[in-house]
């Protein structure tokens, strides 16, 4: 039976260990299953034994490289492992050294404390690149206000797919809004390619938003329109649930010539928005295009909508 790995990164003081008490004390998470935490470092939160009795888990403290007959030798009576990774140990070299066909690693989650991030960012960027570029998840934790256009651009510059959760001093969550990516007020809009998602999904909630508003977006020809000249669909493509479930997302575009318009091949449009009423009397957001050019491919042709 191949085992699951979850592992939790960052610096010290980020706050994983008080993550991964919480994950495991979470019933829907943690039923009847035997847990093996092999924790790389001893940060100031520990794993009391009342915790680890009451939630069917056992820490073993590591200060050595961790090796996948290491993992084979102790995983023995578990169902999941969970690695309470050290900021120092590089994620790459964690990941190549504990690589077997016995374990999976199912997440890695990469854990920052918002009002240090900056001062790490500038001194040990590296580590950073490093820990973002793996992992799925990045919890910016002690979340107070700060820039989070600055936090989620130096981000989703090393990860343009990471899911990013903000979570304040009471352990809430908050997500990222459109007001926290796009400048409204500016009526030139440019829309990046990460952000195509979120900016679809606000267009369909709230077109009020972007009338007479120019933008300029990268994006392919999904679909023509029948019995309309000069008229097509223009977007991306999104996974909604599984690799098999992918769907069309765009907007309608006025003012192309489809015929020089070649098939898979993105283009950069510009154009202003204006508002016109579907068949079933709903204002929808359209693009009068004024200019069309060359695009590039995105790093990741599915659309995320985070």
């Amino acid at each position: 039976m191949i085992k699951p790995i979850y592992i939790f990164s960052g610096f010290l003081e980020s706050g994983k260990t008080s993550a991964i008490i919480t994950t495991l004390s979470d019933t829907n998470f943690n039923i009847d299953t035997k847990n093996l935490i092999i924790a790389l470092e001893d940060g100031i939160v520990s794993y009391s034994e009342k915790f680890q009795e009451e939630n069917n888990a056992t820490v073993i403290y590591l200060n050595e490289k961790l090796t996948a007959k290491y993992l084979q030798e102790v995983s023995k009576e578990y169902d999941r492992i969970i690695i309470e990774a050290n900021g120092s140990y590089k994620l790459e070299e964690l990941l190549i050294d504990i690589d077997s066909p016995d374990f999976q690693v199912v997440e890695i989650l990469a854990f920052f404390n918002t009002e240090t991030f900056k001062l790490h960012l500038n001194n040990l960027k590296p580590f950073i690149y490093d820990v973002v570029k793996y992992s799925d998840v990045v919890v910016f934790n002690r979340y107070n206000k700060q820039d989070k256009k600055y936090l989620r651009n130096n981000i989703k510059a090393i990860n343009p797919n990471i899911t990013i959760i903000y979570e304040n001093q009471n352990k809430e969550v908050e997500k990222d809004t459109p007001e926290d990516i796009f400048n409204l007020e500016d009526d030139n809009l440019t829309i990046n390619d990460t952000d195509f998602g979120l900016w679809y999904m606000d267009s369909l909630d709230n077109p009020y938003k972007y009338e007479n508003k120019k933008i300029n977006i990268n994006v392919k020809l999904l679909e023509k329109i029948p019995n309309y000249e000069n008229v097509g669909l223009f977007g991306r493509e999104a996974m909604v649930c599984c690799a098999d479930d992918i769907s069309k997302i765009g907007i309608i575009c006025l003012g192309i010539n489809l015929e020089n318009i070649k098939p898979n091949t993105y283009y950069n449009i510009s154009g202003t928005i204006h508002l016109l009423q579907d068949s079933n009397q709903k204002d929808r957001a359209v693009l009068y295009v004024d200019e069309i050019k060359d695009g590039i491919l995105p790093e990741s042709e599915l659309v995320n909508f985070i």
